[in-house]
Parts: C-alpha cells; structure tokens; sequence
C-alpha cells in the first residue's frame, strides 16, 4: 500500500456522516466559536500524533491485534479484555451511521428512519464479510471523491450562504464536553479507536515504514483541513448549525437543488465508509469455533440497525462522549507502548 491509501484508509476510518455532514464537527468544535479552529489544531496534533505511534508499534510488533497494539506490556488477558472493549467502542460507529442514514433519508424525502438505517446496514454487511481487501478496494476509490465534495461544497456554503442579520444565540455545548481543549481531545478520543484496526493493518501492507507513517500523516492532516472548511461554513449561521440533525445539508438547501444533491450523495458515501469501518473493527476480532463468520455479521447487521433507531443526534451528544473517556485511557497506553518499543528497539540496535 502507498501512503495516499493508507491516508485514505484512515480518513474513512473516521470521517462518517457526524464529520461530513457538520454534525460532530459543530457539536465539538464550531459550538465555541472562533475558538473551534484552536481545538481543530489539537484535533490535527492528536490524530497525526497517535496515527504515527499506531504504525510503529504495528510494524515493529507485526501485529494488527488491537490489545497488543495498546497494551504496554505483557498480559494476554489484558490485551483480550481491552481489544474486545475497543472492538465494541469501534462497532458503535456502525450504529450511529445506520441511524445517520436514516436521518439522512429522513430529512431529504421524509422517508421513515428505518429505510435509511436498513440501506447503510446491508451495504456495510456485504463489504465487511469480503473482508479487508474488499475495504481497501472500496475506499481508494470513494474516498477522494468524498474529500473533493465536502470541502468544495463547503468553501462554497461559507462564501455564498447569506449570513443573517441577528447571530446572537445561546449555544449550548454537551455536559459532558463543555469547553473547546476538552471537546477536541474527546473528539480524537473517541475516533482514534476506530482508527486502530486499520492503521495497524494498513501499516503492515505499506510499501516501506516511511510509507507506513507518511499516510498516517496525510490522513490526520487532510482530517483538520476539512474540520476547518466545516467549521467556516456553519459559523456563517450558528443558529441554523446547531438546530440541524445535519448542518450542512440544512445549508445546501437553503443554496440551491443541486447542492443539496451534492451533500446527501457525499454524507451517503461517508455513512457507508464509516458504518463499514465500525462493522469491521468487531467483525474482524470475532472468531467463535463451528460458527459461520457470515451468520456473525448478521447479528452484528441486526443489532446496528435496532439500536440506531435511537436516533443519530442524540448518539452524537451521549454516547460518543462516554467513548472519548475511555479514548483518553487508550491514548495514554498507546503512548506508554510506544516508547517503550521504542526503546527496547534502539537497544536492540545497539547491541548489535
């Protein structure tokens, strides 16, 4: 794999319809204002940052195993009990991008929630069960489509939307992720856990290790240059941006026909990236002895959908911020993992 894959593996590991659609990015970012772009900036520090440490342990351990990835020392039933809690952090995603996909078909043709749900579910189900190849094969081709729409889409929203006279409004940002440098780094938290099982896989299928951390670069870059076209966009109207179940399909219909068009057909390709990232950080851990894999993925397929009739708003609010926490308590193991193969690798070294 080059470093353009492996960059766009990670950015649809991450970027599903709360990223695209403005959904998250205004939740934890533009609700502070000007101070969004300060915690865009620790956004892009954080994910490059843990991006790089992921690649190197992966390649240095040749391991995709998310517990020995994260675990910073020897004990099987740690890195069990941690890569099966990350594993099911990482299949939320899937639920909340089934409800996504219902709020999306929702809000476009008042279409009920469970249609859009059940479309994002079967899709996500026929790519996982081909495995990562399957993925691989998808997202180097729909990823840069995606990136090219929304920021264009977006630059065009925030130069050509007409800003209204009035923006005084109170926002209110979620209890649980009050102020800009904690909102940021639950942000990355939270998403960092889905990244783990493909950054480590992309890692070892890279061309060379410089390609390996190259992509884990270009993937956290590209992620804050798209949270800062978002942010510039919605804060042209506050108000619109945080009454919206999406944002920025509330303001391409307010432009005009085709950009609303342009928007869904982009948040449809982002659901779909993410719930299949989701679906398979569980799926790809799951090996139960005489079961069919297939009929796993079924009940996986199944729970998703039921549980995203929840609805896509209220997952972003609460349950994502109970997973950045957690997030916080992975990034500091894979932080303590690190140096520590970094360490034992350059004693190795000397010694020889």
């Amino acid at each position: 794999m080059s470093f353009i894959s492996i960059g766009f593996m990670f950015i649809g590991a991450v970027m599903g319809a709360g990223f695209a659609s403005g959904r998250e990015a205004w939740q934890y970012f533009g609700i502070f204002g000007e101070q969004a772009y300060f915690g865009v900036a620790i956004e892009a520090f954080l994910f490059v940052a843990v991006g790089l440490m992921t690649s190197y342990i992966a390649i240095k351990k040749e391991t995709t195993d998310i517990g020995k990835i994260i675990i910073p020392f020897e004990s099987k039933f740690l890195e069990t009990l941690i890569g099966n809690i990350v594993s099911i952090f990482v299949f939320s995603a899937a639920i909340s991008m089934s409800a996504a996909g219902g709020s999306l078909l929702n809000q476009l043709f008042g279409i009920h929630r469970a249609v859009g749900g059940a479309i994002i579910v079967l899709l996500s189900f026929f790519t996982v069960i081909g495995d990562f190849e399957r993925i691989l094969g998808v997202f180097k081709y729909i990823m840069p489509i995606l990136l090219c729409m929304v920021v264009a889409l977006s630059l065009y929203i925030g130069f050509s939307y007409e800003t209204p006279e009035n923006l005084n409004i109170e926002t209110k940002p979620s209890l649980m992720a009050s102020s800009w440098p904690i909102a940021a780094a639950i942000y990355v938290s939270y998403n960092v856990m889905a990244t783990i099982p493909f950054v480590s896989q992309s890692a070892l299928r890279a061309k060379s290790k410089k390609h390996a951390l190259m992509g884990s670069f270009m993937g956290g870059s590209f992620l804050a240059l798209l949270g800062v076209v978002l942010i510039f966009a919605m804060l042209t109207d506050p108000k619109l941006s945080d009454k919206s179940d999406l944002p920025m399909l509330a303001f391409a219909g307010k432009i005009a026909p085709w950009a609303q068009l342009l928007i869904s057909i982009a948040l449809m390709i982002a659901i779909y990236a993410a719930a299949t990232s989701g679906f398979y950080g569980l799926y790809s851990r799951i090996n139960i002895k005489g079961v069919n894999k297939v009929n796993i993925a079924m009940v996986l397929a199944i729970v998703a959908f039921c549980v995203g009739l929840l609805g896509f708003k209220f997952l972003v609010a609460y349950m994502y911020p109970i997973e950045g926490y957690f997030g916080f308590i992975v990034i500091s193991m894979i932080t303590i993992n690190f140096f520590r193969v970094l360490i034992s690798n350059r004693n190795k070294q000397k010694k020889v």
